[in-house]
């Protein structure tokens, strides 16, 4: 019996392809779950932040929040999210050490393949 597995194979390469794109993307890539809980940091994220993979993982993306914008961007920034909208837009970030840096970022909801709700966000460090 022969079965074709080039198909699965192409598969397995874009998998690959894409993954070291997202790592090695000078861009920050992280990935939050429902819950806003951090699940994924590209390792940009850990050089530009100064916070470890395992400081990040099971946090929410309020551990950059600087205090720079006001409540009113959030709600909107999350309303749009939750519309399944991607938002962008400029934003202040906080590193592990206090200092503020600004990005330029898009943050977009994605599904995975149970149709849950996921976010990716990436920026770029002003």
């Amino acid at each position: 019996m022969l079965r074709d597995i080039t198909a699965r194979k192409q598969e397995r390469e874009t998998i690959e392809l894409l993954s070291s794109a997202v790592e090695q993307t000078a861009d920050s890539v992280v990935i939050t779950d429902r819950t806003g809980a951090i699940t994924y940091v590209n390792p940009t994220v850990m050089e530009v932040t100064g916070y470890s993979r395992d400081e990040l993982m099971g946090q929410t993306p309020r551990i950059f929040k600087s205090g720079q914008q006001d409540e009113h961007y959030y709600r909107e920034l999350w309303a749009t999210i939750a519309g399944g909208r991607p938002h962008r837009g400029v934003l202040a970030n906080r590193k592990k050490n206090g200092e503020l840096y600004w990005v330029q970022q898009s943050i977009t909801p994605l599904k995975d393949g149970a149709a849950r709700s996921l976010t990716s966000s990436r920026w770029r460090k002003m």
